[in-house]
C-alpha cells in the first residue's frame, strides 16, 4: 500500500510508536489491544498539514459564508429559541454570522422601555420564575439595586445550612 503508515507508529509523521488501546472506542476507530493511530495531541498536526488555500479560494469561502441563509431562511431552522440555565435566549437578526441570540427577558424589557438596556442594568423577574418573560413580571434595576434586592431575600435552610 503506497502512502500508508506502518501499524504502531503515529500517523502524524513523527514516527513515534503509539500505545495500545486500553478499550474499544468506535468513534475514534480504536480497538482494545490494537495500536492507536495518533499519540495524544498529534492528530491536529495531521489535519492541518499541507492544506494551503489560495487567496481566491479564501475569498470564495468568505463570500459563500456571507451569503449563506441565516435564521428562519436556513433549512435547519427550529424556531429561534434556546434554553439554558433557566434562561431563554431568542434569535434576533443583528447581521452577525454568530452571536445573534439575546436573553429574551432583556429583549422584552428593551421593547417595554423603547431603548436598549445599559450594561449596568439588570432585568429582575418579580415572581422568581426566570423563564416567565411577560412584561408585567419584569422590572429593570441597576446592578447594585438588583444585588441588594436579592441579598435581602437570601436565607439559609435551618436543617442543612445551605443558602436557598
Amino acid at each position: 500500500m503506497a502512502g500508508s503508515k506502518p501499524i504502531g507508529l503515529c500517523c502524524c509523521g513523527c514516527g513515534q510508536p503509539t500505545p495500545l488501546a486500553t478499550h474499544t472506542v468506535s468513534k475514534r476507530g480504536q480497538v482494545r489491544g490494537q495500536p492507536i493511530r495518533f499519540i495524544q495531541g498529534h492528530a491536529i498536526r495531521f489535519m492541518h498539514r499541507g492544506k494551503k488555500r489560495s487567496a481566491d479560494t479564501i475569498a470564495k469561502d468568505r463570500a459563500a459564508k456571507a451569503n449563506a441563509p441565516r435564521g428562519p431562511a436556513h433549512p435547519c431552522w427550529k424556531g429561534g429559541t434556546t434554553k439554558g440555565q433557566g434562561r431563554i435566549k431568542q434569535y434576533v437578526d443583528l447581521g452577525r454570522s454568530n452571536g445573534n441570540y439575546v436573553l429574551r427577558a432583556r429583549f422584552v424589557a428593551e421593547r417595554m422601555l423603547g431603548r436598549p438596556l445599559r450594561t449596568n442594568e439588570h432585568v429582575h423577574h418579580k415572581n422568581g420564575i426566570t423563564d416567565d418573560d411577560r412584561p408585567e413580571n419584569l422590572e429593570v434595576l441597576t446592578a447594585s439595586a438588583h444585588s441588594l434586592h436579592h441579598a435581602g431575600t437570601r436565607r439559609r435552610d435551618p436543617v442543612t445550612g445551605r443558602w436557598l
